[in-house]
């Protein structure tokens, strides 16, 4: 390989989708990404590695080629790739240590998101704010963050059901402002009695917002909903959920 050649790129890669890249070199590594891909590396058309479950930090030396494909999962990232050849490198890619943030590259690739209102209960109602995922989506929301608010000292409720209650008030919005919608819904009702099954609860102060402790995600499938009830009936819950999505 005689070319001096040294490129790093960046790519935001949707789930699936093909990165292919047309420059010579003998040098390819995956300078970050959150979640395994597949490298193809290839010569004159020809495929001489397809390699899977590549992550930041792995290599190939050494072998001539003139492209390489990056082949992203089944999850939406942002993908950094190194080239090089002709003898020309870098002292950092020796001994460089990556920090690897998930939840930035999940905000730049658009997968993150904030969703939720708030209901006024009527008298002998108990008012609810729901996070929906849809039949047919073609995605899990993966929910890292409950929080909610009451008017009243009773705390609030976290349970989940199958299919959607309750009246469609909005779609969440994606944490890369401008970014599209998630195909989640947010909906409210009430009901004279808890709706659901309970996974998780907490009392609150009137009035004042209150997270749910969380040491592990709360996972959504397609065709389920999770529901967070006020404590009480004829009073007022605000909900707010912090989630990303997953393609099936």
């Amino acid at each position: 390989m005689s070319n001096l050649v040294f490129e790093k790129l960046t790519q935001s890669l949707a789930a699936g989708e093909v990165w292919r890249l047309g420059i010579a070199a003998d040098f390819f590594r995956i300078a970050a990404a959150a979640y395994a891909v597949e490298v193809r590396i290839l010569k004159a058309g020809r495929i001489i590695g397809d390699m899977d479950g590549w992550q930041a930090g792995d290599y190939v030396r050494g072998v001539d080629f003139d492209s390489v494909e990056i082949v992203n999962g089944a999850v939406s990232q942002v993908v950094t790739v190194q080239i090089a050849g002709g003898g020309v490198g870098s002292d950092r890619v020796v001994g460089e240590v990556s920090v690897i943030s998930g939840e930035l590259s999940r905000t730049r690739a658009g997968i993150t998101f904030y969703g939720g209102y708030y209901k006024n209960g009527a008298a002998g109602q108990i008012p609810f704010v729901t996070l929906s995922n849809q039949v047919g989506s073609g995605k899990r929301l993966v929910v890292e963050g409950v929080a909610a608010g009451v008017s009243d000292m009773s705390g609030f409720s976290v349970r989940w059901t199958a299919g959607e209650i309750g009246t469609f008030v909005s779609s969440p919005q994606s944490k890369m402002i401008g970014a599209g919608a998630s195909v989640a819904r947010v909906t409210i009702g009430e009901a004279a009695t808890y709706q659901g099954t309970e996974i998780a609860g907490t009392m609150t102060t009137a009035n004042v917002t209150q997270a749910l402790l969380m040491q592990e995600p709360i996972i959504i499938p397609p065709g389920y909903s999770v529901i967070v009830h006020s404590g009480a009936v004829a009073n007022t819950i605000r909900a707010t959920f912090s989630f990303f999505e997953e393609s099936l």
